[in-house]
Order: C-alpha cells, then sequence, then structure tokens
C-alpha cells in the first residue's frame, strides 16, 4: 500500500555527504521471565533482558523503530534497573523529538509505543490491524488525542500486509506475537539487517526457529512463518537479526555514548 508521501530513501550505496546509520538505544535492564520467552524453561529461572529501540538516520530522515515508554510506573512494575528516557538518549545523539520524521510501529504493546506521542512531526506507520486492535484497549485513551492530530494531518500511515518504505528499507507483516505485529528489514553493505519487533525476544530463538510460547504469541503460526522467512533469506545474503530484548546486541557493537551502540 503505497500512501502518499512516500520518501525514497537508501542505504544500499550509501552517500558519504548522507551516511546511512542505524543504531540500538538501550533505556532500561531487567531480569525477565524465562516462561514468557521460550517454550523449554526452568521454572522460576528468570532472563537477563534489555529494553531497546532502533534509530536509523539516512538522507535528511530521522526514523525511530519502536520508541521504548516514558512512563515509569513501567519501571517499577517490570522491575527495570538503569533506566534512562528514550527522549534522553535520543538527545545523545544529537536526535529532538522534533527532528524525528518517521517511526515504524513493531506492533503497540507498551514498551514500543510508549513514547510515540513525544514525536509531533513524525509520520507513523503501523499496520491497520494493528492499530485497530490497539483502538479497542483502555490504552488507547492515552494516545487518543496524538493519532487523531497525526491521522487530520496525513502523518498516520495503516498498512495493509508489506510496504516498501524505500529502496533499502521494507516493513513486512508477521502477525505473531501480536494480531498485526510486522518487523523491519534495512539493507545495508550487501547485509540485510531483520529488526524483529518481539517475533523472537531472543537471537538465538529465532536462528533456531523456536516460537514463542502460547501466553506471548497471537499466532504461533504466523509467528514461526515470520520466523522462517528471516532465515530463508541467509541463503541470498547474510543476515543479521535485531530483537529488542536481547542483552547481547549491546555487546555486538561499538559504542557511542552509554546505552547507545552503532550497528552500522
Amino acid at each position: 500500500m503505497l500512501l502518499p508521501g512516500f520518501v525514497l530513501l537508501s542505504c544500499a550505496k550509501p552517500d558519504t555527504s548522507a551516511p546511512c546509520e542505524l543504531y540500538a538505544l538501550q533505556y532500561g535492564t531487567s531480569m525477565f521471565p524465562e516462561e514468557y520467552i521460550t517454550t523449554t524453561v526452568t521454572p522460576g529461572k528468570r532472563c537477563p533482558f534489555s529494553w531497546s529501540f532502533y534509530l536509523l538516520k539516512t538522507e535528511g530522515r530521522v526514523i525511530l523503530v519502536d520508541t521504548g515508554f516514558t512512563d515509569r510506573k513501567y519501571v517499577k512494575s517490570f522491575h527495570l534497573t538503569e533506566y534512562y528516557s528514550p527522549l534522553d538518549l535520543l538527545k545523545r545523539v544529537g536526535v529532538s523529538p522534533d527532528a524525528v520524521t518517521d517511526i515504524l510501529l513493531t506492533h503497540s504493546h507498551f514498551d514500543h509505543i510508549g513514547s510515540v506521542h513525544h514525536f509531533p512531526e513524525a509520520r507513523i506507520y503501523i499496520q491497520r490491524r494493528e492499530y485497530e486492535a490497539f483502538r479497542a484497549t483502555t490504552r488507547y485513551r492515552k494516545y487518543k488525542r496524538y493519532f487523531a492530530s497525526q491521522e487530520k494531518r496525513g502523518l498516520l500511515r495503516l498498512l495493509d500486509g508489506e510496504f516498501r518504505f524505500s529502496s533499502a528499507v521494507q516493513i513486512i507483516p508477521a502477525g505473531g506475537h501480536t494480531a498485526g505485529s510486522q518487523g523491519v528489514i534495512i539493507s545495508s553493505g550487501g547485509k540485510k539487517y531483520y529488526i524483529a519487533g518481539d517475533e523472537c525476544y531472543l537471537r538465538k530463538y529465532c536462528e533456531t526457529c523456536r516460537v514463542l510460547p502460547e501466553r506471548s504469541s497471537w499466532s504461533r503460526k504466523n509467528n514461526l512463518l515470520f520466523l522462517r522467512r528471516i532465515l530463508s533469506a541467509r541463503q541470498k545474503t547474510p543476515v543479521i537479526i535485531l530483537p529488542m530484548h536481547d542483552p547481547v546486541i549491546l555487546k555486538e557493537y561499538p559504542v557511542v555514548t552509554e546505552r547507545v551502540n552503532k550497528i552500522f
């Protein structure tokens, strides 16, 4: 579905005057019940868990994949440690809320959509099915005015399936974790970077094609199909899987500033 306002971006052939950059921003850490992460669990076991989102800068566009949250009640209820406001992390890399041009929402859970209302100039990309499900929740009330404003200004993009955001950025439906969840593929330097949302919490479960447990999925069948799509892409090009909650991501790439790592 190609809507008015479509912007052509490119990371495939970097321009030195406008480099393509991808960052992972970790706004908190915690221990998380393993039973929500995978089907093979040790009763009562909790795993190290990161809380992250991604920033893509290219050709004058400043793009977020998810937003984290700023409501501190979640810090306490989910026992986050070393919490940083997503807005503060963005400030560290020179990005103000008004500078964000686009937000690609993998799904509507609080830790993915919770700061969206702080970005008044951003175009929002979300699957129509996900948005309709979100509107039916009590959580939507907090964001109702914001989304109404974005829609009125032509900044709300409701997608129906795959969407070619640019020559190098593609949004693909998943529908495994939630009814309208989606992933983002970024092509750069001969590699494909799959931002998986919560279709897998930890990379190792993506790589072994282990589906989400029942309590963390809307459709385990769709979740499996999404994971298989990622793995099958490896037959043609190198694939890097980037979940939202895997601490290993922050250990693999250079540190730009505390809790911010540069993927490329």
